[in-house]
């Protein structure tokens, strides 16, 4: 973002942002703290001396050691969320083939997060380790009678567990487009969104944590000696020879298998509650002023909100506002429709500027007509002669005669009997390409197009084909990409307009009726060519390809949505404005179309 988007929109990023990233962090700690005390509860459960069991654990959640690494682990969940703030997104990105989705991985940013996911991931699950309490995960290593110090593999695996858990997190976290906000269709209080998705978190904690435990364990049991032998030369430790992880014996512990699977669940299901909790906090919707009162407010306002492109949530936020106003709130329509001092109807020119811009862009987009350019009109080869051509009062001539001038025309200028006798024409120089040249622009041809030789090549090869092939209807997604904003311009236009067939006492949303019906129709039109046999492909590729969870299906689902947004429109349009049609000039083309949307005939 630009220094100077980062003054005009400093109220949003500091006044909106960072508190609502404050309010997730606080809600993440208090939610996290029922969980922990279950996970320290069923990890020290003795149901045969319940009294002793209780007794123990509240001697030890008063310790020093307890109470430091409980700060320790809400530490790591204030750091996470921080993480959400600095990658989630409200604009995403389509890879067409699976090699792009994989190199999307290796930027340096995400790398970076990915690396801290990892960092996190372990040390959380060395903080659930000690928070149990039991005397096998209380130190890394334990000093025995005689002064050595034994390592505590259990406690080493849990801990390498943890970072393996975090960085398959920060995959899936990019893989899987979490880090996109998604605006719910419905809006809600916070309170009944979260109680409708805590027990999918819980559920989707413990899928996760079987997943990472099936690929864990068997490549800790190939490859755990390497970094075991790295710690024990590091660290000056000694290795217990009677129990290895290592082996069949140390790998099928069945203590060691439960406290894997329950930490990371909980680490999971902490996790991604907090990361539903900060798509919560920041998809809520605000309420923008729609004239300002003061003049500090200006920068506020809704007009100035809908064209945030540097600030996309803030756009988003604007468009969801600009629809929940259209919807539901009478006195902000009349807001809209009221003229300022000097008569002006400046507030509404800016919003439906805005959002027929916004529309007739995607049509642009989609390979539609473009409305604000004009057509140019061809001019014919022949023309009438102009009075620089024939005087004025002269006879024209004949086009028998207009045709035998320019055939004779035409003949001089091309004729070799024009050069008088006794001068040889000169012959043309012919130019010889230079053969360096030649070379240099051959060769730079020939590299240009190498890597789609490779390319082609490798697309041959099943393995490679598999990362090379484009991913089906991928280029229509990058199409629709941004189709919620659309969504809700569609929405917002058409009610406001249905609504000012009897607020707007002034005229001033009847004036730009053409405008936006036309752009209504073009963007249906080309919609509906782009979901015609689409729809059954599409909802195929969603569901079964390869990662895709009900975040990917939602941004799949867009276009849909935009097609029943259009057709809701123009239906609730044509129903008021029945008498009115006439004077929307639409082409016999949008006018047919129109009457198979609307289903009755429409008086265009």
């Amino acid at each position: 973002m630009m220094s100077t988007d980062l003054v005009k929109y400093k109220w949003f990023i500091k006044g909106v942002y960072y508190w609502r990233t404050f309010a997730s962090i606080i809600w993440s700690i208090w939610y996290s703290l029922p969980i922990v005390v279950g996970y320290q509860l069923l990890c020290s459960s003795n149901i045969l001396h319940p009294f002793d069991w209780l007794y123990g654990l509240l001697e030890f959640s008063v310790t020093i050691r307890s109470v430091a690494f409980a700060v320790l682990f809400y530490f790591i969940m204030i750091l996470l969320v921080l993480l959400y703030a600095r990658c989630c997104t409200a604009t995403t990105t389509v890879y067409k083939t699976r090699l792009s989705t994989i190199w999307s991985l290796l930027r340096p940013s995400r790398l970076l997060a990915i690396l801290m996911f990892a960092v996190l991931g372990s040390v959380g699950n060395w903080a659930l380790a000690v928070l149990t309490g039991s005397r096998f995960y209380r130190q890394l290593w334990d000093v025995t009678d005689e002064g050595l110090k034994v390592m505590n593999e259990k406690l080493w695996f849990l801990t390498f567990l943890g970072g393996y858990s975090g960085m398959c997190f920060g995959v899936a976290y990019f893989i899987e487009k979490e880090n996109y906000f998604v605006f719910p269709i419905i809006q809600q209080k916070k309170i009944f969104r979260l109680r409708s998705m805590r027990w999918t978190c819980i559920r989707n904690g413990l899928f996760r944590s079987l997943k990472s435990l099936r690929l864990f364990y068997p490549f800790y049991f190939f490859f755990g000696s390497y970094p075991r032998q790295f710690i024990i030369k590091s660290f000056n430790l000694s290795l217990q020879e009677d129990y290895q992880l290592t082996s069949l014996y140390g790998m099928f512990d069945i203590s060691l298998i439960l406290q894997s699977l329950v930490s990371t669940a909980v680490l999971f299901t902490l996790w991604e509650l907090s990361l539903q909790l900060f798509k919560v906090f920041h998809t809520e919707t605000i309420e923008f002023p729609v004239i300002a009162t003061f003049a500090g407010e200006s920068s506020r306002v809704i007009t100035k909100c809908l064209e945030a492109k540097s600030v996309p949530l803030l756009q988003h936020l604007g468009y969801l506002d600009l629809c929940q106003l259209a919807q539901y709130s009478k006195e902000r329509r009349k807001q809209v429709f009221s003229l300022s001092q000097s008569g002006q109807t400046a507030v509404w020119t800016d919003i439906c500027s805005q959002c027929v811009a916004l529309l007739t862009a995607l049509t642009i987009k989609l390979g539609g007509p473009d409305q604000g350019k004009s057509v140019p009109v061809p001019t014919p080869l022949l023309t009438k002669p102009t009075t620089g051509q024939f005087q004025k009062g002269w006879p024209e001539p004949a086009p028998t005669a207009t045709r035998r001038l320019i055939r004779n025309e035409t003949a001089k200028l091309w004729s070799t009997t024009t050069v008088p006798k006794g001068i040889q024409p000169v012959p043309m120089k012919t130019h010889q390409p230079d053969p360096v040249v030649e070379f240099v622009k051959n060769t730079y041809k020939k590299v240009t197009q190498l890597p789609n030789k490779v390319k082609g090549a490798l697309k041959r090869k099943p393995f490679f084909s598999y990362f090379l092939t484009e991913i089906p209807d991928s280029s229509l997604h990058e199409l629709f990409i941004d189709a919620q904003l659309h969504t809700w311009a569609v929405k917002a236009m058409s009610q406001l307009i249905v609504s000012s067939y009897q607020e707007d006492h002034y005229g001033v949303a009847q004036r730009s009726l053409p405008v936006v019906m036309s752009a209504l129709v073009n963007l249906s039109q080309i919609v509906d060519k782009h979901a015609k046999g689409t729809l059954a492909i599409s909802r195929q590729s969603a569901w079964h390809s390869s990662g895709a969870t009900l975040q990917a299906v939602l941004l799949t689902g867009g276009r849909h949505s935009l097609k029943a947004a259009l057709h809701m429109a123009l239906h609730n349009i044509a129903s008021v404005f029945v008498k009115e049609l006439v004077v929307f000039q639409l082409s016999e083309a949008q006018q047919r179309y129109l009457q198979t949307v609307v289903g009755t005939k429409t008086n265009c």
